[in-house]
């Protein structure tokens, strides 16, 4: 199965581990869609449900909208 990431570096010493994995630059967001408008929805969602966010809790906000996001 071929898995596709953005340019960054930091997934070079992934390239051993996972010979399919192909790095392409994300072009602002064009060759992304779907990551971004996840994005978008993961930052309305916030804006949204919570009027206050505390950094501490941000994993399980994620965790929450996740969870959201997979049973529909």
């Amino acid at each position: 199965m071929q898995m596709e990431t953005d340019g960054w570096s930091g997934y070079n010493p992934l390239k051993t581990e996972y010979p399919n994995l192909k790095q392409k630059l994300s072009e602002k967001g064009e060759n992304f869609k779907m990551h971004h408008i996840q994005i978008r929805n993961f930052q309305n969602w916030i804006r949204g449900v919570h009027s206050y966010c505390n950094k501490e809790y941000m994993n399980k906000y994620q965790d929450e909208y996740f969870y959201r996001f997979n049973i529909t």
